[in-house]
């Protein structure tokens, strides 16, 4: 599902940071809409250390998330396909948690994989090989912003709530091409096996999960969270 928001004009092409920048902004009213609906899209250029521009047709989509205690908020995903790719062409989808292992939104995903970004410091254009090799196999993948708008590294549960709501996403972004019986993987190592643990313990609802590969022993280290919150 996609509610329609106000477009936004590209002033430049050196993309702003999220805390700058007016797509992250929430319209009124986004405990309304269901878990995953996309509020504002937009195509974006990726590019490695900001630099050298990808063959990769991409998006991002700004949607409806929670956090730790369920409360409504807004979340990003870059969301790819390969160079090319035909939509109608059936395809799986990979929802790629990347180690962020930070607080700073220069290293958010949606903001380090862009052309222009200013990437030191930030882990995810180390890992876009990695994201282009499931491209290779013509496979679609959603890279979320898994920390939220605020950065906050190391909450339970919420990274996982921003994955799954990612794929919700994902899977209801036309261009894409996918469905809701599209069939799903997650990935992650380090901060980004954090998000992807949390589906792991139990089906998930409405969501063709088949598979999640995470690194790292975030089982116990999101354990002990859990109990700290409790």
């Amino acid at each position: 599902m996609t509610v329609n928001a106000p477009a936004l004009t590209v002033w430049s092409t050196a993309p702003l940071l999220p805390p700058d920048d007016p797509f992250y902004v929430a319209p009124p009213d986004i405990e309304s809409l269901a878990p995953g609906t996309v509020v504002r899209t937009r195509a974006v250029d990726v590019a490695l250390f900001g630099l050298v521009r990808q063959r990769i047709a991409a998006w991002q989509l700004l949607y409806r998330t929670c956090d730790l205690d369920g409360e409504p908020e807004l979340a990003v995903t870059t969301v790819l396909l390969p160079w090319g790719a035909d939509p109608a062409h059936p395809r799986p989808l990979v929802s790629f948690q990347c180690a962020i292992d930070a607080v700073a939104p220069q290293c958010f995903p949606s903001y380090a994989l862009r052309l222009g970004a200013k990437t030191t410091g930030s882990i995810a254009p180390l890992e876009l090989p990695i994201i282009a090799m499931a491209l290779r196999q013509g496979w679609a993948v959603s890279v979320p912003d898994h920390e939220g708008l605020g950065g906050r590294f190391g909450a339970a549960r919420e990274p996982g709530y921003r994955a799954l709501d990612g794929i919700r996403a994902a899977l209801g972004f036309a261009p894409l091409g996918l469905t809701p019986t599209t069939q799903v993987a997650l990935w992650g190592y380090s901060g980004g096996g954090l998000a992807t643990v949390v589906p792991v313990p139990a089906p998930v609802p409405n969501l063709g999960v088949l598979a999640c590969n995470l690194g790292a022993g975030l089982r116990p280290v999101l354990r002990t969270l859990l109990l700290a919150r409790k």
